[in-house]
C-alpha cells in the first residue's frame, strides 16, 4: 500500500514566500541601522571638529582661516564640506564669566576673549528612506582665548 503526505510538495514555496516577507523586513531593518550609524559618527564628529577649531582659535593671533581649516580637518563628513561658523565674545575678566553676557567683538582675538565654533552639515542618507529628505547635524564648542 502507498501512502503519501498531504501538502508535502508545497513547503519549500511556504519557505520561499516566508523568507520573502522576513527578509525584507530584515533587509530594511539592517540597511537602517546602518544609515543610523552613519549619522551619529557624523554627528559625534561634528562636536569634535568644533572642539578642534576652538582649540586653535584659543591661541592668541590665530587667524579664522586657521580655525577653520582645523575643524574642517577634523570633520568626518559624508558629502559636501562641513560649514564653519566662527564668532569672537568679549568678556570683562575681572568678574566671573557665567555672570555676564558676552558682547559681539570684532577684529582679532586676545587673551581673555571668547571663540565660539559652529559645526554644521546635512546628512544626506544613501537610500533617501527619511520622509524629509536630509537631517541636519551640528556641533559647537566654546573656548576661552589664553
Amino acid at each position: 500500500m502507498k501512502t503519501s503526505t498531504p501538502c508535502s510538495f508545497s513547503l519549500s514555496g511556504q519557505a520561499m514566500v516566508e523568507f520573502a516577507l522576513v527578509g525584507t523586513a530584515l533587509f530594511i531593518l539592517m540597511f537602517g541601522i546602518i544609515e543610523i550609524g552613519m549619522a551619529v559618527v557624523e554627528n559625534t564628529s561634528l562636536s569634535n571638529a568644533a572642539y578642534e577649531g576652538a582649540r586653535a582659535g584659543s591661541i592668541p593671533g590665530t587667524t579664522d582661516s586657521t580655525v577653520t581649516g582645523r575643524a574642517r580637518a577634523a570633520a568626518i563628513t559624508y558629502g559636501a564640506v562641513a560649514t564653519v561658523v566662527i564668532t569672537n565674545y568679549s568678556v570683562d575678566t575681572s568678574a566671573h564669566v557665567a555672570a555676564q553676557n558676552p558682547v559681539v567683538k570684532a577684529g582679532a582675538r586676545v587673551s581673555g576673549d571668547l571663540i565660539r565654533v559652529d559645526v554644521s552639515q546635512n546628512f544626506n542618507p544613501i537610500g533617501n528612506i527619511l520622509p524629509f529628505g536630509t537631517l541636519p547635524l551640528s556641533g559647537s564648542a566654546e573656548m576661552m582665548v589664553e
